[in-house]
């Protein structure tokens, strides 16, 4: 449905900022062009209320304008999608005066026409309830303990991957037997290969490795998941710092020791490797240090291995 309207002498639009635009523009040339001018008339839509965004699967979406200029007179064609419930004819009408303000104050023009087309009603969008935090019920549940990735997923992509290759080779073949492919059964020249085999010592220690490595498989199955993490306070309190945050708070504090000029941590599982340079007294430093570190990792468990070391620089 179409909502027009022509704006007369008596409805100026031109604000005090377009005419200044406009006298501000006599020293220079100013081109603007239609496509933004039908940006900023799109965006100065959506302040009606009522007007809502629509996505299309193809081309743009609402609200959509198109701008004509003739001169530095305008003529906008809009198209809107209007939310349910609010009337039709006042939606278009402050669509309409938001689009004629906002393109005549920022780009200096005047607008003649603003056409307004509502091309949708759409259903009315579901509200977000907003409740207080003491309405909330929250779990006082510990979070998981971060673990590492199980062992037997090795084993699952290598089982995959040999699972895939035998389909493979079994598609190939249903080719061949009907005559689809042109060459040899592959898993009939493997099965006339086990026909003529006799016993042999080598089967021993085949047999003893296929035993190792179903072993290892069982075993890799089985293994419980390492820990990656590290809790602060209780394990049960369900926050957790990786080893390499560990690491760089003790860099941090280390680096805020009298006399140290440079600090590395490092770590690998539950230890925790620091290297310091300092400028002397490298003794001092380094109970300092440890002290300083001890007291800083206090409130992780389990309380990590710590390691330092202190070097004197050389001058």
């Amino acid at each position: 449905m179409a909502d027009a309207v022509a704006l007369t002498r008596s409805q100026p639009l031109r604000t005090a900022t377009a005419t200044a635009a406009a006298d501000h523009g006599e020293r220079g040339s100013l081109e603007i062009s239609p496509r933004a001018i039908e940006r900023i008339a799109e965006t100065a839509a959506l302040q009606a209320p009522g007007v809502i965004r629509q996505d299309a699967t193809f081309g743009r979406g609402l609200p959509k304008a198109e701008a004509k200029q003739a001169g530095r007179r305008l003529r906008i064609d809009l198209a809107v999608a209007v939310e349910w419930g609010y009337p039709l004819s006042g939606t278009a009408a402050e669509a309409r005066n938001q689009v004629a303000r906002k393109v005549a104050d920022l780009t200096g023009l005047g607008v003649d026409v603003v056409n307004v087309d509502i091309s949708a009603v759409t259903p009315p969008r579901p509200r977000t309830e907003v409740r207080s935090l003491k309405e909330v019920r929250m779990s006082h549940a510990a979070a998981k303990k971060p673990v590492a990735v199980p062992a037997a997923s090795t084993v699952g992509v290598i089982a995959a991957i040999a699972v895939t290759a035998v389909g493979a080779v079994g598609v190939r073949d249903t080719l061949v037997a009907t005559g689809a492919m042109t060459g040899e059964s592959w898993l009939g020249w493997l099965f006339g290969k086990t026909e003529v085999l006799k016993a042999a010592d080598w089967m021993i220690y085949a047999g003893a490795a296929s035993l190792l490595i179903g072993l290892w498989i069982l075993i890799a199955a089985l293994k419980p998941r390492r820990a990656t993490h590290l809790a602060l306070g209780e394990s049960h309190s369900g926050v957790w710092i990786r080893g390499r945050d560990a690491a760089r708070l003790a860099t941090d504090t280390a680096r805020g020791i009298d006399s140290v000029t440079s600090a590395m941590a490092t770590a690998k599982g539950r230890k925790l490797r620091i290297k310091a340079t300092a400028l002397a007294d490298a003794e001092r430093v380094h109970d300092e240090l440890t002290a300083a570190v001890a007291q800083r990792l206090n409130a992780v468990t389990p309380e990590p291995r710590v390691r330092s070391r202190v070097v004197v620089e050389e001058h």
